[in-house]
């Protein structure tokens, strides 16, 4: 009986196509998730883990097979408010990575000025990239000044992930940044490591990017709200 229910209780989840996450962010499922997707254990545990106050941007999640996704080439993206997720996911971890890191772009518009306004994690950002110009420029015909803008650049993420490849970009990077995507630009530098902040252990943020790291234990406790 027990595992009837349990069976029964698991075929119920799997129907369900909308959820709420804090009791006022909708959760809708448009196309199905893999069997194996948890998606009230997932939603739970970001409860659970990230404070409510930097989501108060954030109105809806909406997780499917969506064009605008796939134009972009992208397995997710935050847009005015609603994060539009692919449901093409491999594991609830994969899934929780996923709203983190849209989590972190959507944390970007409630404290913008505190993350950015004071330069410092530009310059930290600007010193890595220059520091990943020295260890290409001796492989690789490029321009510096690519590497001193903070702004997504379709050109050199061409370069890095074609080109220098992401299996050799992880490799070059290791020790510099928490993961090859955190070089992208200064808002993926800032998303990757919240992501990596939540997913992982804290301390390698900290070790590898300390004021990253105090942007974001400045931004859960609320301090952007006392500005």
């Amino acid at each position: 009986m027990k595992q009837y229910i349990t069976e029964s209780a698991l075929r119920a989840q799997k129907n369900q196509k909308e959820f709420t996450l804090f009791k006022r962010i909708i959760v809708s499922i448009t196309d199905p998730l893999p069997d194996e997707i948890n998606i009230k254990s997932v939603l739970k545990d970001i409860e659970k883990k990230v404070p409510e106050h930097i989501l108060s941007d954030v109105d809806s999640v909406y997780i499917g097979n969506y064009k605008m996704l796939q134009d972009r080439q992208v397995d997710s993206l935050y847009v005015n408010g609603s994060i539009l997720i692919t449901n093409q996911q491999p594991s609830d971890k994969e899934l929780f990575s996923t709203i983190i890191h849209e989590l972190g772009h959507a944390s970007e518009e409630v404290a913008k000025d505190f993350i950015y306004g004071d330069g410092k994690l530009a310059r930290e950002f600007i010193a890595k990239r220059k520091t990943l110009f020295n260890l290409l420029k001796d492989d690789y015909e490029i321009n510096q000044k690519d590497f001193v803008d903070i702004n997504f650049n379709q050109n050199f993420d061409d370069f890095a992930y074609k080109i220098v490849g992401y299996d050799n970009l992880g490799l070059i990077t290791n020790g510099l940044f928490v993961s090859p995507y955190g070089c992208t630009s200064l808002r993926e530098y800032f998303a990757n490591g919240f992501e990596h902040y939540f997913l992982k252990d804290s301390v390698e943020v900290r070790e590898l990017s300390p004021v990253l790291y105090r942007k974001i234990r400045e931004i859960l406790r609320g301090d952007y709200l006392n500005n």
